[in-house]
């Protein structure tokens, strides 16, 4: 096995970007050897300055990797669905706090508490009650499980911190118990496992839906089932369906051994008359999936219903398994591996329904599981769930897939309490295999236009330059000109057409900076500035020899003929906005993106009409009527170069006038 990591790797076991570990090594936290020509990173070097990180012992790295090892806990209430219940939640926090109780044993004590609200245990001290013999009618499954759980844990020591647990009045419903387990859990736990849990209300409508589409016995699968909210939903979903499913049908694996314990409980009682042993296992799939004997590997499921882990840190001796047996992932991504399981877990013609990262559908970064899901399944519905996770910033979908040979032409998406349909073939021909989901039909009929005309682009075509990263703005910036100091441009200072007046200067020294280009890049005689943090096209031009920060990148076409002014006119224009909206669905302007954009073949004419409005318009104040104007003068004329309709006009500008307000 290796004893050194690549870039990609560094990065994962950080739990940083491949950025910072360049600026890291920058500053000397990281020291890169050449292996084979490539540059690679010492294991052992990592793993010490991740182990100093965790310890605080260097409090600025610390920061830029905070919420991996954040201690912090907070109620997820997205899974109470009941307010009242938090302050009790709070309380139970405070206790375990309080006494530094255990987690494992806390969740055994209100698992009890459970059973005894449920009266399949008897209301007795806690002493008494961890005999478990007390009270004949218990199911010889549920004590053995108990007795077995209880052969791990330390309760005696802490007796009476314990019994304040079980004396807590609690009106048990759902998946309480897990919701108080991940609210036990520190941040930094959860956000290494990548584990965040499903509201119940989405367990139930996701189990419900395709369990109503099968005829007789069935097999249900979680891969990765935490406490068991989809479990759960799918149990109660068989027994509203009044068939006789085998409750031993339902199946979970999870890597989270407290968790799987909660689930099997949850299971017990949901059918406790039922003396049965629930067919869920602490194991972790994508290891035992290639590592079982042949029955596990060939066990194969109807239904397979989840919200798998995204962004999972991987410890360094599990890369090269990952490497070998799962080549088609190239990514390292959690959530891949299990939608690749999934698939082939699943028996012909059944179903799957996973929570995702909505970063699935179009970042470049995942082509390759978007490429093994056209492949493998047909797309039945995805939806649009936008934020659904406390403290979790990535917008959320549910994507439903069927393992058939077939693509749909109608494709349903279901999109903030609205529904349309696309044509899913047209993902097969989108360049990284992006599912463009926010076009609709009529939208992607404009884009394809757009492409249609003969045109360049700025592939191989441009020089680009990535704006300055200082490392410490506070101390490198300044708000006031000062001798040999240099004005420099942040984000904030681009408007379309426009450059705001110096807010503030940098003394270039590239040996003190985390990032930068040589001087010479930044002092091109004339070069397009753009907002690089932004879901809309932003350029300016500069003559002016200006520098940049990272939040506004600069890019240097050269396309014989093609005036800057023109591509800055283009790029500004409406229907421009439309094409980078609906093709990219993005919050950053990439360079990527930008080699994607379509530059008509232009006569001279009309080169010479957008460059004189360009100048026009950087002359005019960008809040002024003449300003709006001519702008407006611009959009005609790149409909009219386009051959767009009145009513695809239309189309483009209600479509990109909706994204402007809600950036606003």
């Amino acid at each position: 096995m290796s004893n050194t990591l690549n870039i990609k790797e560094t990065a994962r076991q950080l739990g940083i970007t491949t950025t910072t570990v360049l600026n890291w090594e920058k500053q000397g936290y990281l020291k890169p050897v050449k292996e084979n020509n490539v540059l690679q990173y010492q294991k052992h070097h990592v793993l010490r300055l991740k182990e100093q990180i965790e310890n605080g012992e260097i409090d600025r790295l610390a920061n830029r990797a905070n919420k991996k090892n954040s201690s912090r806990r907070f109620v997820p209430d997205e899974y109470s669905g009941k307010p009242e219940e938090i302050p009790l939640i709070e309380k139970i926090i405070e206790i375990v706090q309080a006494h530094e109780l255990q987690v494992a044993e806390c969740i055994f004590v209100l698992c009890l508490n459970r059973l005894v609200y449920e009266k399949i245990l008897d209301a007795l001290p806690l002493a008494e009650l961890l005999k478990f013999y007390n009270k004949s009618s218990i199911s010889e499954n549920i004590k053995q499980e108990l007795n077995l759980w209880q052969l791990e844990l330390d309760i005696e020591p802490n007796l009476e911190a314990y019994q304040e647990l079980l004396d807590l009045q609690i009106n048990f419903s759902g998946d309480l118990i897990g919701t108080i387990y991940q609210s036990i859990l520190t941040e930094g736990h959860k956000s290494k496992e990548g584990s965040y849990y499903t509201p119940s209300e989405l367990c139930e409508n996701m189990a419900g839906e395709y369990m109503n589409q099968m005829k007789g016995q069935m097999k249900i699968l979680d891969p990765c089932c935490g406490t068991g909210p989809f479990l759960i939903a799918a149990g109660k979903q068989i027994r509203k369906m009044g068939r006789l499913i085998k409750p031993e049908n339902i199946w979970g694996y999870d890597i989270d051994p407290i968790a799987v314990k909660i689930a099997r409980i949850n299971l017990m009682i949901l059918f406790r008359d039922f003396n049965f042993n629930p067919n869920v296992y602490h194991r972790d799939l994508i290891y035992n999936y290639t590592l079982d004997d042949k029955i596990h590997k060939n066990r194969k499921f109807d239904i397979i219903i989840s919200n798998p882990p995204w962004g999972a840190e991987f410890k360094v001796e599990q890369l090269s398994f990952l490497k070998e047996n799962y080549p088609s992932i190239l990514t390292l991504e959690s959530f891949s591996y299990f939608v690749l399981i999934g698939l082939n877990l699943l028996n012909t013609g059944g179903f799957l329904s996973y929570i995702l990262p909505e970063s699935i559908l179009n970042i470049r970064f995942h082509k390759d599981i978007r490429q093994f899901i056209l492949q493998n399944a047909k797309i039945l519905k995805i939806f649009n769930h936008k934020r659904i996770f406390k403290n979790v910033f990535t917008p959320v979908i549910r994507l439903d897939l069927q393992k058939i040979a077939e693509h749909n032409k109608g494709l349903p998406i279901i999109s903030n309490g609205t529904s349309y349909q696309i044509n899913s073939a047209r993902f097969q021909r989108n360049i990284d295999f992006v599912f463009d989901i926010y076009n609709t039909d009529r939208d992607a009929g404009i884009i394809a236009k757009a492409y249609s005309l003969n045109h360049t682009s700025l592939l191989k075509q441009a020089d680009w330059v990535l704006g300055i990263v200082t490392g410490n703005n506070k101390e490198l910036l300044s708000k006031s000109p000062k001798k040999g100091w240099q004005h420099i441009l942040k984000g904030t200072d681009i408007e379309k057409f426009h450059i705001k007046n110096p807010r503030h200067w940098i003394q270039y020294d590239k040996d003190r900076l985390q990032q930068a280009a040589s001087l010479a890049r930044y002092k091109a005689k004339e070069k397009l500035v753009y907002k690089f943090i932004s879901s809309k096209l932003v350029f300016a031009y500069d003559n002016k020899k200006r520098l940049s920060l990272n939040s506004a990148n600069i890019v240097i076409p050269k396309i014989p003929g093609y005036p800057l002014k023109v591509i800055m006119a283009l790029f500004n224009s409406t229907l421009y906005q439309f094409i980078f909206k609906k093709k990219f669905f993005a919050l950053k302007v990439l360079r990527n993106h930008l080699e994607q954009l379509p530059l008509p073949i232009l006569k001279s004419s009309s080169i010479k009409q957008i460059e004189k409005l360009a100048d026009r318009l950087i002359l005019a104040s960008a809040d002024d009527e003449l300003f709006a104007a001519r702008f407006a003068e611009l959009d005609e004329l790149v409909f009219n170069l386009f051959g767009l309709l009145p009513e695809e006009r239309k189309r483009v500008i209600s479509e990109v006038a909706i994204n402007s307000n809600l950036q606003d």
